[in-house]
C-alpha cells in the first residue's frame, strides 16, 4: 500500500473516533462504507466494527466479513505472514530479488463476534455464530456455532449451550439501541 493512502487511512481513522462519539448510529454507517473502500468484503451489513480494529490491506480483497458481525476493538486481521522467509533463509532456499511471504484469506461468518485485542491468522476462517474472546489467537477453520478463547484459540462449547446458559442467569442489560437501517 503505497503512503498516501496509508496517511489517508490515518486521517479517515481519526474522524471515524470522532463519529463514533458524536453518534454511534452514524459511526456505523460511515465506518461500513470506510471499511469497504479500504478492500474489506462485506457479505451483508456488519452490526458494529470498532475504529481501531487492523485490517491487513497488504492485499486488499482477501478479508471476508458476514452479516450482522461485530469485531471489538485493537483485533488484528491478518492476511500476510513473512515466517516463510526465515524457513527458507534456514535451508539455503532464499529468492535475491523479494522477501516471500504467505498471503491467505481471512473469512468470518454471519452473527459473529470478536472479542477486543484478538488475533485472526492468515486462512483463518470462522464459521456462522461464532464467539470469540478476547485476546484469542485464532487460526485455521472454528465451525458454526462455536465459543472459542485463548492462545491458541481453542472450542470451549458450543455458542447455543453458551447463550442458554447465560439466559437462565439473566446477567445481562441493556446496551446501545439495535442499527435500523432506513
Amino acid at each position: 500500500m503505497n503512503k498516501l493512502l496509508r496517511i489517508k487511512l490515518l486521517i479517515v481513522s481519526r474522524f471515524l473516533r470522532l463519529c463514533k462519539f458524536i453518534s454511534n448510529e452514524k459511526y456505523r454507517k460511515i465506518s461500513n462504507y470506510y471499511f469497504k473502500n479500504c478492500g474489506v468484503i462485506f457479505h451483508g451489513i456488519p452490526k458494529y466494527i470498532n475504529y481501531d480494529v487492523d485490517f491487513d490491506l497488504t492485499s486488499p480483497g482477501l478479508i471476508h466479513v458476514g452479516n450482522n458481525t461485530v469485531i471489538a476493538k485493537q483485533t488484528i486481521l491478518l492476511t500476510h505472514d513473512f515466517s516463510i522467509e526465515c524457513g527458507l533463509e534456514t535451508v539455503g532456499k532464499t529468492y535475491s530479488d523479494y522477501e516471500m511471504q504467505f498471503l491467505k484469506e481471512i473469512h468470518i461468518g454471519n452473527n459473529c463476534f470478536i472479542g477486543a485485542r484478538s488475533f485472526i491468522l492468515p486462512g483463518t476462517t470462522i464459521g456462522n455464530n461464532c464467539i470469540v474472546g478476547a485476546g484469542s489467537v485464532v487460526s485455521g477453520n472454528v465451525p458454526d456455532d462455536s465459543v472459542i478463547a485463548g492462545n491458541p484459540a481453542v472450542i470451549i462449547c458450543r455458542t447455543s449451550e453458551w447463550a442458554e446458559k447465560k439466559y437462565r442467569e439473566k446477567t445481562f442489560v441493556k446496551g446501545t439501541p439495535k442499527y435500523r437501517k432506513n
